[in-house]
């Protein structure tokens, strides 16, 4: 199993950012490679602007910690597979989403990291980016 993470430091505050990530069928608004996401129940069917239909269940839909999570149940060959998005806030009118994902076999790391970068890439271009140089400085 490998496991991959990446963030993106963005200007707005956590409570609007997650209205987009914490909205399950919002997920186009984020994801370039979605074209569309349709609930039913717990189960989210995206279909991907290159063709092709992924299933995931939304395990973990936390307002409070502002956390999704999901897994894949079909539409890819995974044997494993969790991803979390967190949208942390590190100030009034900024937040830090950190995207994680734990799957199997390791050889589709390279792709779901490029689909993870750009979605973090999306969430930066739609909410701006946050500089906090001065913080992480100071934390090393």
């Amino acid at each position: 199993m490998v496991s991959i993470r990446e963030h993106g430091w963005l200007a707005s505050a956590a409570a609007t950012v997650w209205e987009v990530v914490g909205s399950p069928s919002a997920i186009t608004e984020w994801a370039p490679s979605i074209a569309s996401a349709v609930m039913d129940g717990s189960l989210r069917t995206l279909t991907l602007k290159r063709g092709g239909e992924i299933v995931e269940e939304i395990v973990t839909l936390d307002d409070e910690l502002r956390r999704i999570q999901y897994a894949v149940r079909s539409g890819l060959p995974v044997t494993a597979h969790l991803a979390t998005v967190d949208v942390i806030p590190t100030g009034e009118s900024s937040c830090l989403v950190l995207y994680s994902t734990d799957l199997s076999p390791d050889g589709l790391a390279a792709p779901i990291a490029r689909s993870m970068q750009n979605s973090i890439s999306a969430l930066v271009e739609r909410f701006g980016a946050y500089d906090d140089s001065s913080n992480r400085e100071s934390e090393k």
